[in-house]
């Protein structure tokens, strides 16, 4: 039997072969081709690759926000700071 390890790394390497991505570091789009038999695998395929390329894009954003406001709180500390020397 099988374990789920060795399945799911055996899956990724059968998909690795099949997909193919592009960007645009101009534009800023992420192009997925997927190749398969069958049309609805094909489907799934891309249509989970582009909900992770969106889940990263979030999480990247929010760690971004995240350290631009720690910046601005600092700096209006040191400034408050400067003010009342």
């Amino acid at each position: 039997v099988e374990d789920s390890t060795v399945r799911r790394a055996r899956t990724i390497e059968a998909l690795r072969g099949r997909i193919a991505v592009t960007s645009s570091r101009r534009t800023g789009i992420v192009r997925v081709a997927v190749t398969a038999k069958h049309p609805e695998l094909v489907r799934q395929v891309a249509q989970n690759l582009v909900a992770e390329v969106h889940r990263f894009n979030q999480l990247t954003r929010r760690g971004r926000a995240r350290a631009e406001r720690e910046f601005v709180e600092r700096r209006l500390t040191l400034a408050r700071q400067d003010l009342r020397t």
